[in-house]
């Protein structure tokens, strides 16, 4: 099962390394950087996390984790519901295209700063050959968790 923004059936796309299959075709992006390429589709069902999980469901401090392979809008679509009750995000994103139609970096960290999110770190960034920074792994926390810092301190969550 993938997580997604509507319910129902997708094609999702196999690839010669399984960390790296998605609802997203593998673009020429993706040879270049890490030499992965398609390997065969299948059919699988797709349901909204809002679905599948209840607010009541989810115990706080929330952590979402999304490592979904240019799928990201996607899945935060199918979560409206439950993000207003997600601390914190995980998500890896790219810099350049790997997989056909993905959003970039800048476009899904634009719609989490809307929804409330501000950045708290970058960390894992992956550089490749072919394109230099090629990804990374981006942590957000709800703008609302953030404690002020008395003058002098540096406090975190």
């Amino acid at each position: 099962m993938c997580i997604g923004r509507e319910n129902g059936m997708a094609e999702f796309h196999v690839t010669n390394r399984a960390d790296s299959s998605s609802l997203l075709r593998p673009g020429e992006g993706q040879e270049r950087a890490f030499n992965v390429h398609g390997a065969a589709t299948i059919s699988v069902p797709v349901r909204r996390l809002d679905d599948l999980l209840a607010v009541s469901d989810l115990v706080r401090p929330c952590l979402m984790k999304i490592d979904v392979q240019g799928a990201e809008l996607d899945v935060l679509a199918g979560a409206a519901k439950l993000l207003p009750c997600v601390d914190f995000i995980y998500v890896e994103l790219s810099y350049v295209e790997l997989y056909e139609g993905q959003p970039f970096a800048t476009e899904v960290l634009t719609y989490l700063f809307g929804a409330g999110y501000q950045l708290r770190g970058v960390y894992n960034q992956a550089f490749t050959p072919a394109f230099g920074a090629t990804q990374a792994d981006f942590l957000l926390c709800r703008k609302d968790l953030v404690r002020r810092s008395s003058p002098g301190t540096n406090s975190r969550p």
